[in-house]
């Protein structure tokens, strides 16, 4: 079946949109399997006739056709010559699976006509498609222990009967890896009665099968032998598409932190040897003006600050990494004096964007190259990140049930989606305050008396630099290797939705101490005109975060059952 022909049965989209020779073109591209992120660049003003949410209903409708193609063929193949009318009775996932199984105890050689064959096959579909749909809104799974080597965190899960409409991802993830291990073994139960009643009103239509089997054989062959994979298969993709939604949001917020304007930007990258580091400095557009690489031996410190001194700035991306992992940037700010405001960025794929900048004959010697596209990507994220592959831009972080492959084609499509999206294209920029090295600290020590961490106490008042701002607060350069944070909630005496609207970078501030992590190394600042001390928060047990979690959908009522007052109980432990 054609993609077009597909779309006009499924109304998936407005049929307005489909006509007209870009259309057709478009279509034919998308049916060939090119991602939408390869359109737009190389084809947009046949994307930019289709409204937003058509684009993105085009975009879901055409996964769902890939996927029915790919179970057709594999039909076909095991039945060769079936009448493609039977296929246009198959216009879900849960119905093209359910052909499989039908259609081998449904031979066209049985009926009278291609007719009969086909009323007797839609009766069958009609029967399972009830079935799957009844059970995943009324069914259970319960997991059974399989010998005596189960392991502790699994046991909460055994002989509990659990709602399939409501199970979370984190306890069916479990489930599944304890039937992987060989731990546990999954047993579904569901409506047999209603689908024995919908199978017993509409087997006249089936013909020689139903004289031949009879109902029991017939809910045999058509349900009960094949639902419970159905529904373990239900489940897979319903969580599987759950983790590609948020791993989207992530990644969307990647792409959506705000550009940055600096009239000069310093950058700052080792090799991963971490033997030298790069310099650069980048001007408005993004273009190096200069550049150094210098070996990490004892007077680095004081040459890579007469580096930027010289090219007048102050402000230097580094990667984020280096507040966490290594000396080097503790070294950097003991040294230097205190002169240079530092703004982490991440450096995930940084093997892929330096081998784009040589492919572009941009890359400068050895690790200056990675500095460059720190600067760059600070000052244009959704440009720079969408450059590299989505898992790299999102620091290769996959749950280990998700193929990566198949994340990776989703993600490519998404990014297309968000690239076409007209309110990327009107994130307000964020302009850095024009300031070289020396006078944006005039006084040198942003807190001369706080040499060392443990200088900090709690109630303190500290001059800082907000370094880096995101969704959940501002992080601000107090003189210290660890950056302190102000949480959102203590930004403003006032409710604040967005950080960028109450805080600049490089902005020069005074703060609160309210929170001091010793084990972490962490400091929390308040920006409150009366601030209070936060309470500390109770790290979880290792035992803890090994055990499956509570699933909040079944927060406690007045009116719950004795069973779900079990389950809530199960999970409290």
């Amino acid at each position: 079946m054609r993609l077009i022909e597909f779309l006009e049965k499924t109304n998936s989209v407005d049929k307005k949109y489909l006509a007209g020779e870009n259309a057709l073109k478009l279509l034919n591209f998308l049916e060939a399997g090119i991602h939408m992120s390869e359109l737009v660049q190389q084809h947009r003003d046949l994307l930019t006739s289709m409204a937003g949410p058509q684009l993105r209903r085009l975009s879901e409708a055409r996964r769902l056709w890939q996927d029915l193609e790919n179970l057709r063929e594999s039909i076909l193949a095991a039945h060769p010559g079936i009448p493609e009318e039977v296929f246009g009775l198959a216009l879900s996932l849960r119905r093209m699976e359910a052909l499989r199984h039908i259609l081998p105890h449904f031979p066209v050689a049985d009926f009278a006509s291609p007719a009969l064959w086909l009323e007797a096959v839609r009766a069958a579909l009609e029967v399972w498609t009830g079935a799957l749909n009844l059970s995943t809104k009324k069914g259970t799974v319960k997991a059974v222990a399989v010998g005596r080597n189960l392991p502790q965190h699994l046991e909460p899960l055994v002989e509990r009967q659990l709602d399939i409409f409501s199970i979370s991802r984190e306890i069916w993830s479990a489930m599944r890896m304890g039937e992987a291990e060989g731990v546990l073994r999954l047993e579904f139960e569901y409506p047999v009665s209603s689908i024995a009643t919908h199978l017993d009103a509409v087997k006249g239509r089936m013909g020689p099968p139903a004289v031949r089997m009879g109902t029991d054989e017939l809910l045999r062959v058509l349900v009960s032998g094949e639902l419970p994979a159905a529904l373990g298969t239900f489940l897979d993709n319903r969580m599987r598409d759950e983790v590609f939604k948020e791993v989207t949001v992530s990644y969307l917020e990647v792409l959506k932190v705000p550009p940055v304007k600096a009239q000069r930007l310093g950058a700052f990258f080792t090799d991963a040897a971490v033997t030298t580091c790069g310099l650069v400095v980048l001007n408005e557009k993004g273009k190096a003006l200069a550049h150094a690489v210098l070996p990490l031996t004892d007077d680095w410190c004081e040459r890579a600050r007469v580096f930027f001194v010289e090219q007048k700035t102050a402000y230097v991306v580094i990667p984020s990494y280096m507040t966490e992992v290594t000396g080097v940037l503790e070294e950097f700010r003991t040294k230097e004096g205190g002169f240079l405001v530092f703004m982490p960025v991440r450096a995930d794929g940084m093997a892929e964007a330096v081998e784009l900048l040589e492919k572009v004959g941009e890359a400068t010697p050895g690790p200056s190259a990675g500095a460059i596209v720190l600067g760059r990507r600070f000052m244009n994220p959704a440009r720079e990140w969408s450059l590299i592959d989505p898992i790299a831009a999102l620091g290769g972080d996959v749950p280990d049930d998700v193929p990566e492959a198949e994340l990776r084609t989703y993600l490519l499509e998404q990014k297309g989606l968000i690239q076409m999206d007209a309110g990327l294209d009107r994130i307000p920029q964020r302009v850095l305050p024009v300031a070289h090295s020396g006078g944006l600290l005039a006084a040198g020590k942003l807190n001369p008396n706080v040499a060392h961490f443990e200088d900090v106490k709690m109630g303190m008042v500290l001059t800082g630099i907000i370094i880096n701002i995101t969704k959940f607060g501002a992080f601000i350069n107090i003189g210290l290797p660890q950056e302190a944070l102000v949480h959102v909630s203590e930004l403003s005496d006032d409710f604040v939705s967005d950080p960028f609207e109450v805080v600049s970078l490089g902005q020069q501030v005074k703060a609160t101490v309210v929170a001091i992590d010793t084990e972490k190394n962490r400091i929390s600042l308040s920006l409150r005109t009366n601030p209070k001390p936060l309470e500390p928060r109770k790290p979880r047990s290792v035992e803890d975060r090994r055990k499956p979690m509570r699933d909040d959908r079944y927060t406690s009522t007045a009116t719950r059952s004795q069973a779900l007052k079990d389950l809530e109980n199960l999970f409290k432990k």
